[in-house]
């Protein structure tokens, strides 16, 4: 790690980007990271009841809509009440994959291998690129949506950040794989990943900065 006078950040692999060493400066990275998955695993499961609820006229738009206030969703969920049954079927997806990627992800940190992570991270990306056309198809502009939009951006940006960073102390491995939270044998051990990176060649030595990681976000 270098020495940048803030105690939360490092650089990654590369020597170029910045990335996280804990979260929200509190807790180990490791945990942040399975905290955001619990999270996406328990609102994908909310998502599926309210969906079920909706089609079997349980429940009208407008109530569908106000259980998901929280601005992603609501605007996701605005998005397939203006077109119509195929979106409605697109959400159900959306939110079916957000589950199975959660699901990998935890199976991966786990097992201290990051490509499930670096997966999950990918997702992120593509995930919040479709919930922001879908805002911007459907607000209003009010004051409202602007600071839901700009709160839910940052928040979702930082999570990705973190993703990202847990991957990346992964692949670094050693001292930064133990200070995200992972224990000495799980540290020490060289992943798949790196492995195929590697090829024939030698594991390198303790210390030794490994190459960097040619999956980065966006």
């Amino acid at each position: 790690s270098l020495n940048t006078g803030m105690p939360n950040v490092a650089l990654d692999s590369s020597g170029r980007y910045p990335r996280a060493t804990n979260f929200f400066g509190c807790i180990f990275l490791k945990q942040g990271v399975q905290c955001i998955c619990y999270a996406q695993i328990l609102s994908s499961m909310m998502m599926f009841v309210l969906i079920a609820l909706l089609v079997l006229a349980f429940i009208d738009e407008e109530q569908f809509l106000t259980a998901h206030y929280y601005a992603s969703s609501k605007r996701l969920f605005m998005a397939s009440m203006l077109y119509g049954a195929p979106a409605l079927l697109l959400i159900t997806m959306f939110y079916a994959a957000e589950f199975g990627f959660a699901v990998k992800c935890l199976m991966s940190i786990e097992k201290a291998e990051p490509d499930g992570i670096r997966y999950y991270y990918l997702y992120q990306v593509w995930a919040l690129s479709f919930s922001l056309a879908a805002f911007l198809m459907t607000t209003h502009w009010s004051a409202g949506d602007v600071i839901n939009m700009i709160i839910d951006l940052g928040l979702w940006l930082y999570f990705i950040w973190c993703i990202w960073s847990l991957h990346e102390a992964l692949i670094i491995g050693g001292s930064s794989a133990l200070l995200a939270g992972f224990g000495h044998v799980r540290a020490s051990e060289q992943s798949g990943l790196l492995s195929s990176e590697a090829g024939n060649a030698s594991a390198p030595a303790a210390g030794v900065v490994v190459p960097p990681s040619s999956f980065l976000p966006g």
